[in-house]
């Protein structure tokens, strides 16, 4: 499903706390990575790591040891995301098309997706940021969208909405 050389950037996407928050404890099927190539030993009970390591589907490096969650980074597949944002299908499939809409581009020939996305991965996950946390993902990191405060007159952070069911 995913692949290391091909996906470093969804991971680096998917190491942040508005990510990795939603997952408290591993479960199976769980997609992980490693991205930070280290690997140190804790005290934990053996047994209880193996069978969790055991019923992942990838783990990216050798599972020798017992390994510091703070240095796994959990890969959400698009279903997580979905369950990420909370909404009721209904209106998940409304404003996931009209944030396709915003993301097309008309041309000659049809449309053109206008995004710096490259997999559905990246594209659901930004539509989860845009959503929840106002935020798009801008060289390498998510940032929070602009607007323009007319009575303070400046530019300052959008706030995320309370979420509607």
């Amino acid at each position: 499903m995913f692949d290391k050389e091909k996906d470093e950037r969804y991971i680096r996407m998917c190491g942040c706390p508005e990510v990795q928050g939603h997952r408290k404890e591993f479960k199976e099927g769980d997609i992980l990575a490693n991205y930070r190539e280290e690997w140190e030993q804790v005290n934990a009970d053996t047994q209880k790591a193996k069978r969790i390591f055991d019923s992942m589907v990838v783990f990216y490096g050798p599972i020798t040891h017992v390994v510091a969650r703070r240095l796994v980074v959990w890969l959400p597949r698009q279903s997580d995301i979905q369950d990420m944002l909370g909404y009721d299908f209904p209106f998940i499939a409304r404003q996931f098309s009209a944030y396709v809409e915003d993301c097309m581009e008309p041309e000659k020939f049809g449309s053109v997706l206008k995004t710096q996305f490259t997999s559905m991965h990246e594209f659901w996950l930004g539509f989860y940021f845009l959503e929840a946390h106002k935020k798009v993902w801008d060289f390498g990191q998510w940032k929070h969208i602009q607007i323009w405060n007319a009575k303070k007159k400046e530019w300052e952070d959008a706030k995320p909405e309370e979420k509607k069911k």
